[in-house]
């Protein structure tokens, strides 16, 4: 019996061609980050959110991990106790791949959160700024708006994957 053993190498399309090489993680110069309110579309009763868009503003295909890490922070810069929620069952969460993005490319998250005291307990932080981490770059932000949580626990809000 005779095994046969070989070797496959990640490709993709480029200008109707295949590259064989895959594309390499995007630097921060070739990114471009910044918040979209989506003309207020989140916003709610007691909820609100905001699109987080990523552009690459380089000359090739380049790849950023699945999801980009947020961090609020105060005036400061410090970090307040704000975290991104995670599906029940899904700790520390589903494997998600690198997505390529072409040169002039974006991609889109959406980050949603309770936005008023509904909780009861005054548990709301407002941060000064999103320091939104895309691979190894990252990008600070002005933030306006406030977070707020059941009293007690932290404060948290949902991230979705880039599309």
């Amino acid at each position: 019996m005779t095994a046969f053993v070989g070797a496959v190498s990640a490709a993709h399309v480029v200008d109707g061609g295949v590259s064989p090489e895959p594309p390499r993680p995007c630097s921060q110069h070739e990114l471009k980050f910044h918040l979209d309110n989506a003309q207020g579309e989140f916003d709610g009763m007691s909820q609100s959110g905001t699109l987080l868009v990523v552009e690459n503003v380089g000359q090739s295909f380049c790849t950023v991990p699945a999801r980009p890490r947020v961090i609020f922070t105060d005036a400061d810069g410090q970090p307040l106790r704000i975290d991104a929620r995670t599906a029940m069952g899904m700790v520390p969460g589903p494997v998600l791949l690198p997505l390529s993005i072409p040169a002039g490319g974006k991609l889109v998250s959406e980050a949603r959160w309770v936005s008023s005291d509904a909780y009861g307990g005054n548990n709301c932080l407002a941060p000064a700024f999103l320091v939104a981490r895309v691979g190894d770059a990252a990008f600070r932000v002005a933030f306006a708006g406030q977070l707020c949580g059941p009293a007690g626990k932290h404060v948290t809000y949902s991230l979705s994957p880039w599309k």
